[in-house]
Parts: structure tokens; sequence; C-alpha cells
């Protein structure tokens, strides 16, 4: 497993030393993407998703709100929280991020066959699907397959 952690260590930090020009941090990126993907989160819930506290992710929206590539909204249905929304400035940002990321994984999978790339795939989203069973299950491990 020490591999897959350090696989996706170096492919964050790839990332961000080429899109560095953009002046964001890793943090920046990481909540633009995910906003990207799921708009109209909380400020608490993306702070979880980005694995960041909940201060840093305050100081995270409100620069990327004076740059201009998201907005709060008050949530309607709970006055004390924000909404988070990425905004059409933020579109070309996004594109660069994944044209970025496309052409990173391309790289790493570079002389991998389509039928090895579907395989990693295939695990990799086992793997997920694993670990999502356990958050889901209170971290309780079914029975092993044989």
């Amino acid at each position: 497993m020490r591999a897959l952690l350090n696989v996706g260590l170096r492919f964050r930090q790839e990332c961000q030393r080429r899109v560095r020009h953009l002046g964001m941090t890793r943090s920046q990126i990481a909540a633009l993407a995910c906003l990207s993907m799921q708009p109209g989160l909380a400020q608490t819930d993306l702070a979880e998703e980005i694995e960041a506290h909940p201060v840093t992710v305050t100081y995270i929206v409100d620069r990327l709100q004076r740059n201009g590539w998201i907005k709060r909204q008050v949530n309607e249905d709970d006055r004390r929280q924000f909404q988070v929304f990425v905004t059409d400035k933020a579109d070309a940002v996004l594109a660069e991020l994944w044209q970025t990321a496309a052409s990173l994984g391309d790289s790493a999978l570079d002389g991998f066959t389509a039928s090895e790339r579907r395989q990693l795939d295939d695990f990799l989203s086992r793997i997920e699907r694993n670990i999502a069973g356990l958050q889901a299950s209170g971290g309780r491990r079914g029975p092993r397959a044989a």
C-alpha cells in the first residue's frame, strides 16, 4: 500500500509543479476542483472533502473568492451556513487544471497497454469501494474474498 500512497503524493506534487504559474496552493486547487464537482458544498463539508481544518478552509475560500473564482451563498435551509459555488471566471483555471491532470495521467501510464489501464482502473475502483464500505460500516470489516 505504500506504493499507492507514494503515487498519490507524487501525482499531487507534479500537478502542483505544472500549475505553479497560477499562484495557487495545493489546497486551493483541491478546493476549486472539489467545488466544481460538488457545487454548493458547505464550507464544513468542503473542509472534510479536502482534509483541511475548517478555519484553514475559511482562508482558502476567502482567497478564492477575492480572485473571483468562487462565490458564497447563504444556505436557504440553514441560514447559519454558506454554500460555495464556482463562478464562470474559474472555468479557464479549471480547464487548465483538468488538462494538466489528464496530461500527467497519460504520462504516468506511459507504457501501459489499454488492457492494463482498464485493469488498473478496476483495481483502484475496487479499493475505493472497499474503503467507502469501511467508512459506511464504521470500520467493521466484512468477510474476506477467497
